[in-house]
């Protein structure tokens, strides 16, 4: 349980160091070299990236909704600095990307991708629930035969 809350820690400070030194040193860098701002420039905003990100993010949300409700939390804590961190890192380092995606097929491309996720951790989680009995030692199932004795109670 503390491996798991731990890596979500984990995940945000490689975050915040990643957003350091990449966007906020290569803006650093472009500001003051004219080499460099004429060779590389502004790094640009990569939105399949940072769906993709949001899409992980979530999937861990969703997965430790039901097993471990504190991991949630603080992923969800995560998630939400994350995006205002973001928001300001773009508003600030970032350049707009030059070849424009067409909104009608990317949200929708971006819907079945969380979506599928979603599926995926339904999918898991019902395999667990059904498939597998809770450890008699520890936890909150401890004192009950199945995962789904609650539910049916």
């Amino acid at each position: 349980y503390q491996r798991r809350v731990r890596g979500v820690v984990v995940d945000f400070f490689t975050f915040c160091f990643a957003l350091v030194a990449f966007e906020w040193f290569r803006r650093f860098l472009v500001d003051v070299s004219k080499f460099v701002k004429d060779k590389a420039g502004r790094s640009e905003f990569n939105i399949s990236k940072e769906v993709l990100d949001l899409c992980y993010k979530q999937m861990i949300f969703w997965c430790a909704l039901y097993w471990c409700p504190l991991i949630s939390f603080v992923s969800l804590v995560e998630i939400i600095l994350i995006f205002y961190m973001k928001k300001f890192s773009v508003l600030k380092n970032v350049s707009p990307p030059e070849k424009v995606i067409l909104n009608a097929s990317s949200s929708s491309l971006i819907n079945v991708v969380f979506i599928v996720a979603l599926l995926l951790v339904f999918a898991f989680t019902g395999y667990m629930i059904f498939s597998f009995q809770p450890s008699s030692n520890c936890g909150p199932f401890s004192r009950h035969s199945s995962f789904i004795f609650l539910v049916n109670a």
